[in-house]
């Protein structure tokens, strides 16, 4: 994680921890880390590693994309561009998008590409983006780069989740408890989250991947 990253989610899970009126010692003892560790984690010290954060999220009954809140409520506002035409209004929102997020208002339902939520790990040679819009969908989606010769072993989430993955570029390695699959570029697979155990990056390129979750747990 970048030192920006890494001090926006140190003090997230601070306000987290404080909110749920837990000490750092109550935290390193339902997480398996130490108190100081986690100290330095909330004070942006120390890039933390994936296996690290999702021990905190578990603990913290979050999901790990929670760790970045809800996307921008808005869209930007596109630049001025003389000659440019700009539509005096917008369409209205789809009936089931999300309307209302307190002080923030109306949620567009649009991330766009230059303005996702990321988590970026480079000791552990992945990045997530965020390609939902708010926590309150039933869903979430977020692709992950691996790079070559990144493994991922999968740690339970709080709830069972059905999953779905599609390969963008690429080549993915799949481990289930009863199987193992490899998955190129254009491959996709839907499996019972329950039973994942592993991912990993094979070849020498790059691995991008489009991930859907349901429920939104990761």
């Amino acid at each position: 994680m970048s030192t920006e990253t890494a001090a926006a989610i140190g003090m997230r899970i601070n306000a987290l921890r404080r909110e749920r009126e837990l000490s750092l010692r109550d935290l390193a003892e339902k997480s398996g880390l130490t108190a100081s560790f986690l100290s330095q984690v909330e004070r942006g010290m120390v890039n933390t590693s994936i296996d690290s954060l999702r021990r905190i999220t578990t603990s913290l009954n979050i999901s790990l994309v929670e760790l970045l809140g809800d996307a921008p409520p808005h869209e930007p506002e596109p630049q001025t561009i003389e000659a440019a035409v700009v539509p005096l209004s917008r369409p209205p929102l789809p009936s089931n998008a999300p309307t209302t997020n307190g002080k923030h208002g109306i949620f567009s339902p649009v991330i766009r590409a230059n303005n996702r939520p990321t988590l970026h790990f480079p000791d552990s040679g992945v990045t997530y983006e965020l390609l939902t819009a708010s926590r309150a969908y039933k869903v979430e989606a977020f692709m992950g780069k691996l790079s070559p010769g990144t493994d991922i072993p999968a740690r339970p989430l709080p709830e069972p989740t059905e999953q779905f993955v599609y390969v963008l570029s690429g080549s993915l390695l799949v481990e289930l408890t009863d199987n193992s699959y490899v998955l190129n570029t254009g491959d996709s697979m839907y499996f019972d989250g329950v039973l994942v155990t592993r991912f990993a990056c094979i070849g020498n390129q790059e691995t991008t991947v489009l991930f859907v979750i349901t429920p939104p747990v990761f």
